[in-house]
């Protein structure tokens, strides 16, 4: 692998290896911010390897547009903020899945690029329909649905956020210091 793409992240690496959710680093830094980290379980859900480190994630899109959701992701990552987006990707085998993901500014650390983490989970056809319902359904069975709806996403965001903060405290604990 390019030592460009080479993120020194010794035993957090084992870790990151090891979440049972999909995990990317960007490289914020350089030029269409390619990946410089991909976990077990991103590889798994992809099919992806090492091959494509150095490589914006968009490649994932294929011919599927994603207009609004690469817009989203473009204006969150110029301003620094984190955002969540549902894009339909391709695998390396070529089939289709939606990518739930949740898109996280890591910041500035001296000695790092600037980072930006991207967690994925593949969603399910009734969450998409769900998630993009319009009118909200009338009766018990259906706010049931909804509600278990929410408490998955929310389970989500709670994982990502936990690897964003595992992330930084790693920097901190590695004396890696904030860049203003």
């Amino acid at each position: 692998m390019d030592d460009r793409f080479n993120l020194a992240l010794g035993s957090l690496e084992e870790t990151l290896n090891r979440v049972l959710f999909a995990l990317t680093l960007s490289n914020l830094s350089a030029e269409d911010a390619p990946l410089i980290f991909m976990n077990s379980s991103f590889k798994d859900m992809t099919g992806c390897t090492d091959a494509q480190l150095g490589q914006n994630c968009r490649f994932l899109q294929a011919e599927f547009p994603n207009y609004e959701a690469r817009a989203e992701v473009r204006l969150a990552l110029r301003e620094r903020r984190r955002t969540q987006v549902i894009l339909k990707n391709r695998r390396m085998d070529g089939s289709v899945f939606r990518n739930f993901l949740l898109l996280e500014y890591i910041g500035s650390y001296r000695g790092f690029p600037e980072l930006a983490l991207g967690t994925q989970f593949v969603l399910s056809k009734d969450e998409e329909d769900d998630l993009n319902a319009v009118p909200v359904k009338d009766g018990p069975l259906a706010q049931a649905q909804s509600a278990a709806l929410r408490v998955r996403l929310e389970r989500r965001r709670i994982a990502s956020d936990s690897a964003v903060r595992l992330l930084q405290s790693w920097c901190v604990l590695n004396e890696l210091t904030p860049e203003p």
